[in-house]
Parts: C-alpha cells; sequence; structure tokens
C-alpha cells in the first residue's frame, strides 16, 4: 500500500471520432484541482414479503460521472479549445466525444465516450476567474500517461475582465446540457462494453442562467411590459506575454428579479440580478 499526494495527479483528455471509438488522451485540459470520478453501480435491495432482509443485491446500469474545479481559467487556443467542449456545434447540435484519462504515480486510467453536461465561471471582484466543468462517461480501462504537463499561458484575473453593461461586484454563468444515461432493453444489434453500460448519453434541454452583482440599481425597470433582451460581453485579458484575450458573448439575458441587500455598517450594498439567456459563447479575440 501505497499513499500518493495531489501535486502528483494526471488529467488529459482527447477527442473521439464517435461514440465508442476511444481517443488519444494527450492534450492537457488546463489547471485543474478537486477532480472527481464516481462510478455509478446502481446496485439495489431487492425485498420481498416474508424477509427482513432483502433477499437479494441487484446491480443495475453502470457509468461514470466526472467533475473538477478550474482554479483559474486559462485563454489559450488550446485552452479554449478544451473549454468548448461544452458546447454543443452543428446541425442538429451535438455535442463531441471524448476520451479522459486520469492517474497519479501509482496507475492511470481512461474514460472512454465521455461528454460535458456542466460548465459554470464565477468572478468576484478580486482574484482570479475561476469554474468547474463536469460530466458522464463510459468504459474504463487502463492506460499510460506521462507527469503532468499544462497548457501554456497564465489565466485571467478578475482586474483585467471587463463587462459590457455594469460595474459588478461578481459573476455566476452555468451552463446545464442536462444529458442522461440512459438503457434500453436491447435488441439484436444492441452491444455493451462493459455489459451493464448505459446505451444511450441523450442532450437534453440546454439551460443557461446565472447572477450578476450589482453595486448599483440596474437602471431597467423590471416591471416594463417587455424587458429588454440584452447580449452583454466579458472581455478577458492578461499582460502576460504572450497577450491573451477571449470574449465571452451571454445572448439574449433578460433578468429574473432584482434583490437588494443592505447588511451591516461596513459591508458594501449590492443588488443580486439571477438572470436566464438563451446561450454563450467563448472565443478569442
Amino acid at each position: 500500500m501505497s499513499i500518493d499526494r495531489g501535486h502528483r495527479g494526471r488529467f488529459y483528455y482527447g477527442a473521439q471520432g464517435g461514440q465508442g471509438t476511444p481517443g488519444s488522451p494527450v492534450l492537457p485540459a488546463g489547471y485543474y484541482e478537486n477532480l472527481r470520478i464516481n462510478e455509478v453501480e446502481g446496485t439495489e435491495a431487492v425485498r420481498s414479503a416474508g424477509a427482513r432482509r432483502p433477499v437479494e443485491l441487484e446491480e443495475g446500469m453502470w457509468g461514470i460521472e466526472w467533475g473538477y474545479d478550474i482554479p483559474k481559467v486559462q485563454g489559450s487556443a488550446a485552452a479554449l479549445l478544451w473549454l468548448n467542449y461544452a458546447l454543443a456545434t452543428g446541425s442538429p447540435p451535438d455535442l463531441t466525444w471524448l476520451t479522459l484519462a486520469y492517474g497519479d504515480s501509482r496507475g492511470q486510467w481512461a474514460v472512454q465516450d465521455c461528454r460535458v453536461d456542466t460548465q459554470d465561471f464565477t468572478l468576484d471582484n478580486t482574484g482570479w476567474v475561476r469554474g468547474s466543468m463536469g460530466g458522464f462517461g463510459g468504459k474504463v480501462s487502463t492506460t499510460t500517461l506521462p507527469v503532468q504537463t499544462f497548457i501554456a499561458g497564465t489565466g485571467f484575473a478578475v482586474h483585467e475582465a471587463v463587462f459590457s453593461l455594469f460595474e459588478l461586484a461578481s459573476l455566476r454563468l452555468s451552463l446545464r446540457n442536462n444529458l442522461r444515461m440512459t438503457p434500453v432493453i436491447a435488441g439484436p444489434a444492441t452491444t455493451r462494453n462493459p455489459v451493464r453500460k448505459w446505451d444511450y448519453l441523450l442532450l437534453g434541454p440546454e439551460d443557461v442562467s446565472g447572477t450578476l452583482g450589482l453595486y448599483n440599481v440596474s437602471g431597467y425597470d423590471l416591471a416594463a411590459p417587455d424587458l429588454p433582451s440584452l447580449s452583454p460581453t466579458l472581455t478577458l485579458t492578461n499582460k502576460a506575454n504572450p497577450y491573451e484575450a477571449d470574449l465571452l458573448t451571454i445572448n439574449g439575458l433578460k433578468f429574473v428579479n432584482s434583490q437588494l441587500t443592505i447588511p451591516g455598517a461596513d459591508p458594501d450594498i449590492e443588488w443580486e440580478v439571477p438572470f436566464l439567456a438563451l446561450y454563450y459563447t467563448f472565443a478569442a479575440v
């Protein structure tokens, strides 16, 4: 038995040509922490009249839930490539299949047939642009990974960000693809590996929401017959060499409500303004 620590962790990915075709996980996903890989076994107790204890413990559908936190969002082309795998593209919109690989100095594993289900970005009035991503996956197998490498670039600090509508105390932005691991009753052509793995990883309705923290009233009349449909931008830059700049555009934003909080004598007075949006894009400028 040996013990390893987080600084010896490894996390890479690679795009797949389609479901069932593993990719080559050789690309670093950027800065990460709190990487979570949860094998969902689906085991349930079978009970019967006449027995106080379960009469059987039956395995159910098997799959992978994965997620991690981004301690500082980076903005290079390589970082944007990974972050944009959360956004469905094409007609009809679809998500890219991915192979994720993880481990430490003791062992490494690859998970094929992964998709991104959730993405979050968080900005406060100090510090860095932070985030998180998560999703689902399928078959797990052993692999070999090099010692961790990272995407080049220093990442974005909040003092280098500019929002197009207001001065902000904070910004929260969330995407939910509402994926669902779905098993079926097998047909003559159904194949599964492992045998209890889900059969389909279906996209659900796309939900984009968030919250603006304002130091002053927004100036918009939330009692108006029609609320404005806004498309604000958040420009993120860094002063590093090489210089990088990305543009986050939130399309079709509408306010949900506006809550004023007057705290104690010292903290700042803020308005909290939740919103819904149609979609967002994240691109280099």
